[in-house]
This record gives C-alpha cells, structure tokens and sequence, in this order.
C-alpha cells in the first residue's frame, strides 16, 4: 500500500518497511511540531490507533485508479500516445490532488 507524503495531522513522515511483524507491520518515523523526530509503527492499512477513530498520527492510503478508469482515460486523452502505465502514473498524481483524504 502507497501513502500520501504527510499524516492526517499534516506531519510528514519517512516509512522505513511495510513488512515488519506482528499487528502494526509498517514501521518509521514522523517529525511533531516542535521539530522533534519520533519512531512510529501503524496498521498495515495506515491506521495509528486501535479506535477506529482518525488520529493525526494516521497514514493517508493513496487512491489507486482501477483498470476501467485507466483505459477510459486512455481512449479519451490519446490511447496512441500513453501507455496503461503512463496513463495510471498520470490518474495516480490526479486522485492525489482531487482527493486529499485518500478518495474518501
């Protein structure tokens, strides 16, 4: 799973793997607002709390175009210019402004 490059609190963060073990399998570090830099881990699906409530420390999933909107983007841009994967890099880069909170 791809995240967007801050927290749901706006504080940027570097993953250092995804594949860590136990429940919260996704390990790194965020940066707070007094500067300060602290280890972190997550959910596999980015989630920071066991809630299930939003915590600004939550990871935001990147929105992934589905294979229909990719070659319906193609056929309307120009499919003889764009690849599928040019044209998914492209949708990838649109959902991300479009849709700040992961397409939700």
């Amino acid at each position: 799973m791809k995240f967007k490059d801050k927290t749901r609190g706006g504080h940027p963060f570097t993953l250092y793997t995804t594949e860590g073990g136990g429940d919260r399998p996704v390990h790194g570090r965020i940066v707070i607002e007094s500067g300060e830099v602290m280890a972190r881990d997550w959910f596999a699906d980015g989630h920071y709390a066991t809630h299930g409530k939003p915590h600004p420390f939550d990871l935001i999933p990147l929105r992934e175009p589905s294979a229909a909107a990719v070659e319906a983007a193609r056929s309307s841009l120009a499919p003889w210019c764009f690849s599928f994967e040019m044209t998914k890099k492209a949708l990838r880069a649109a959902y991300e402004i479009d849709f700040p909170e992961g397409g939700k």
